[in-house]
């Protein structure tokens, strides 16, 4: 067996498509999920306690402050 730097571009598309066709055919997921992930996606994320900013908040401040320094 060829090691993958060895392979030229043609040969390791032909191997990528053939891996992608068997896992199709097995009927694998690739890259997909189910409403029961997303559910438990959704209902496992850390919410930070009260009073505690968000981290979305956190980064909309640290956005602001590098904006004012940079444009001063």
């Amino acid at each position: 067996m060829e090691r993958i730097g060895e392979l030229t571009l043609e040969e390791l598309e032909t191997i990528v498509a053939r891996m992608i066709d068997a896992r199709l055919g097995k009927g694998q997921s690739i890259g997909k999920r189910t409403p029961e992930v997303w559910d438990a996606i959704r209902t496992q994320v850390i919410k930070p306690a009260s009073g505690v900013p968000a981290p979305t908040e956190l980064l909309r401040e640290e956005r602001t402050n590098r904006y004012l320094i940079t444009s001063s």
